[in-house]
């Protein structure tokens, strides 16, 4: 249960007060609905994108928003959850399988809460894209 993020860095502030963000987020266990990204001081919402998920072995996750009120599951499910199947390769190589989205238009999360992942055990790594604003 411990996720470890990387900001990417982005332009900055974009027309209209938005500021973008890319995230690199990688963990083995995302149970108990880890943050992706907060929500900034001074803002009152994020917008998601894009999320890109890489794995190599079976799980399920959920993208969400928010953590429930006991903080082991997301607030609200964005998108899952969502099975990813481990496959191998004819000559044994694990190839990590991926799941890969843009959305038409960018997804608003509810005010104040943040861009959450709850699963299970199993390596998982990934990267969000949005802003907020």
């Amino acid at each position: 249960m411990s996720i470890t993020t990387i900001a990417i860095n982005t332009c900055g502030k974009k027309n209209g007060g938005k500021t973008s963000f890319c995230v690199f987020f990688t963990s083995a266990d995302v149970s108990g609905a880890e943050i992706i990204k907060a929500v900034p001081t001074g803002d009152t919402a994020l917008y998601l994108e894009a999320i890109h998920l890489y794995c190599a072995e079976a799980i399920a996750v959920t993208i969400g928003e928010g953590q429930d009120g006991t903080g082991t599951s997301v607030k609200a499910a964005i998108i899952g959850p969502l099975v990813m199947a481990k496959s191998v390769s004819a000559v044994g190589v694990t190839p990590a399988t991926q799941f890969d989205h843009h959305f038409k238009s960018p997804v608003k999360l509810t005010d104040a809460l943040d861009l959450t992942i709850d699963g299970a055990a199993g390596t998982i790594s990934g990267i969000a894209e949005g802003f907020s604003m």
